[in-house]
């Protein structure tokens, strides 16, 4: 997806971009901060613009959906395996207690349990910046000519 923005920071080869907000920004996955009915995001400054400078950047959002399966789809089909296995298990053995209840237990935790590779796979998306913006291009210098 390519957004357009003004470049208010510049720090080694990233950059502050600040930009108008939108409604798919409530959807976005970028989360960029909103400061004074503006939003900021960092982005890749491969290309060497200046403060100043309105610029073309690309958001790359690859394994998004991906990113999406780990957060919500990941932790649902933990649940539903754990209560199935509990279930399964304590039919077997002829579990004398409240299956059900075993069951739902051995789902939530599961559940919790899911979240440590989500939270693993996300430290990773973060390291290799997988889920970036890099400017592609400059519109317009902010130099005066």
């Amino acid at each position: 997806m390519l957004e357009k923005g003004l470049v208010i920071e510049t720090k080694g080869t990233k950059a502050v971009i600040q930009l108008e907000e939108h409604e798919a920004c409530s959807k976005c996955i970028m989360k960029c901060i909103k400061q004074g009915g503006h939003m900021l995001t960092d982005a890749q400054n491969n290309i060497g613009a200046k403060i100043g400078d309105t610029v073309r950047f690309q958001i790359y959002s690859d394994i998004y959906f991906f990113a999406v399966f780990m957060v919500f789809g990941l932790p649902l089909i933990f649940f539903v395996l754990g209560m199935g296995i509990a279930y399964l298990i304590c039919s077997y053995i002829d579990y004398k207690g409240n299956i059900e209840l075993m069951s739902a237990g051995a789902g939530f935790l599961t559940f919790i349990l899911a979240f440590i590779p989500a939270r693993l796979y996300n430290n990773r998306l973060k390291k290799h910046n997988s889920c970036s913006a890099v400017i592609t291009d400059i519109i317009h210098s902010g130099k005066a000519s």
